[in-house]
């Protein structure tokens, strides 16, 4: 799978907290039954290395999606409840879109590859443009953690900078992938209960 974000180049951080250690989960949950569905692309504007083509069956056990993006607010509780840290916080450092950059004199430099992702020291989940910017409670979170297995985590769907500018992954129907050190502020996430 291709990306349209930067790799921190770092490995997969060890700080996990397992996921019944928070207490009760804030955001109302949707249960979807087990099922095969037809995953692919039927239209041939898909990217065969993303998945998209063929179309192919696959079978999905049943699990609870939340049905909001995780919002500020949200993972705000989450680390005041667990204490838990995130990569950029860790690391004193995040990829900012260039056009959301807040703070020029805190650019510690471009992304190899993807030029408009600048390394942004300051920028974090609560300060998505650079030191001096604040994320707003009811908007949804950008720093979401990598995931405990794998080499990639899944993104379905585009983002509000998806443009063909930068990406060609800006359908409703795109998938793609980041590394799980990736830390970027153009996506949102849910959480998934098996």
């Amino acid at each position: 799978m291709s990306r349209c974000t930067p790799s921190s180049g770092r490995s997969a951080s060890a700080d996990r907290v397992p996921a019944r250690a928070t207490g009760d989960h804030g955001i109302d949950q949707i249960p979807v039954p087990g099922q095969t569905y037809a995953m692919g692309d039927a239209h041939g504007d898909g990217v065969r290395a993303d998945g998209e083509q063929p179309v192919h069956d696959v079978r999905v056990p049943a699990f609870r999606i939340d049905a909001t993006s995780v919002t500020v607010a949200d993972f705000r509780s989450f680390i005041e409840a667990t204490g838990f840290r995130t990569d950029a916080e860790r690391y004193g450092w995040s990829a900012v879109f260039h056009l959301a950059l807040t703070d020029p004199d805190h650019v510690a430099g471009r992304m190899h590859g993807t030029p408009w992702w600048l390394g942004v020291e300051g920028a974090d989940w609560a300060h998505p443009g650079g030191p001096s910017d604040t994320a707003v409670d009811d908007h949804p979170v950008d720093d979401p953690r990598e995931p405990a297995t794998g080499s990639a985590k899944v993104i379905r769907g585009g983002s509000h900078l998806c443009h063909d500018s930068y990406c060609n992954r800006y359908r409703n129907a795109a998938r793609s992938a980041d590394t799980p050190d990736s830390s970027t502020g153009n996506t949102g996430f849910r959480t998934v209960a098996a």
